[in-house]
């Protein structure tokens, strides 16, 4: 049992589904969510599954972040996994302190992030990655994951729920937290806030794959809002104690 903090599916290959798991690392479908199986989790010595995102691509590549769970013997072990054949093996690709109060953070999050116009039709797989941390930094892997810089500080922002990628400049990137809408540029670099939403959380963000114009936001405890020019100015859609937000990938015009 016990909390399922992140969930992801892969893009082209929409039967195969992960799920992260706040006491036993990861799971996986390979039926569209009919059945599922324990990951092995081999070479991951902590235990905390929080944000997970899988390759758009390649099914068995799968990011996942992992903290200790209060176990300070295995802090070392901290961070970003990667599996590159489904789960089976993970190596730590970036260590450092995921910053998860287990107490508070007990959530569903979206703290992964892949830029889908980095797809490398020679290698199969999405090439640019961010994640995010709270209390630490934003940082973006131009290799597939393999090396990580760190683009932006977020030591302000005791909570991060989500990153969003543009689905089509390659170049912003919008993060939400506790403290409202931000937004990049330049690949991470330099957040700024963005739009006109109501003071609160920000616990959602969903950007419409075929128009990356139309942008949804939650306001935590206050409702949905749309915005038709990339985040600038918001409307509010439905007011109600809202946490989160999705769009079906293949039909945008259907929300969750």
């Amino acid at each position: 049992t016990q909390h399922l903090h992140g969930i992801a599916r892969c893009l082209t290959k929409p039967d195969v589904i992960y799920l992260s798991h706040d006491c036993c690392q990861t799971w996986k479908s390979i039926d569209g969510g009919e059945t599922w199986i324990k990951s092995p989790g081999k070479n991951m010595f902590v235990l905390a599954g929080q944000s997970i995102e899988v390759d758009p691509i390649n099914p068995d590549i799968v990011f996942v972040i992992v903290d200790n769970s209060y176990n300070y013997l295995v802090e070392d072990y901290e961070g970003l996994y990667r599996s590159t054949n489904g789960g089976k093996t993970w190596e730590l690709v970036l260590q450092t302190p995921p910053n998860y109060d287990t107490k508070k953070h007990r959530i569903y999050r979206h703290n992964i992030a892949y830029d889908i116009t980095s797809v490398d039709s020679v290698s199969g797989k999405a090439l640019r990655w961010y994640a995010a941390f709270p209390e630490n930094g934003l940082y973006m892997s131009l290799d597939g994951g393999d090396t990580w810089s760190r683009m932006s500080s977020l030591t302000y922002h005791e909570i991060v729920y989500n990153i969003q990628t543009d689905p089509s400049d390659g170049k912003t990137i919008y993060l939400s937290s506790e403290d409202g809408l931000f937004v990049s540029h330049s690949r991470g670099i330099s957040l700024q806030p963005l739009g006109n939403l109501p003071e609160g959380a920000v616990s959602s963000v969903a950007i419409n794959p075929k128009n990356p114009d139309m942008i949804y936001a939650v306001v935590k405890g206050n409702g949905l809002y749309r915005s038709l020019d990339r985040g600038n100015t918001f409307t509010l859609l439905k007011s109600f104690d809202a946490a989160r937000v999705f769009i079906n990938p293949g039909y945008p015009e259907i929300i969750y």
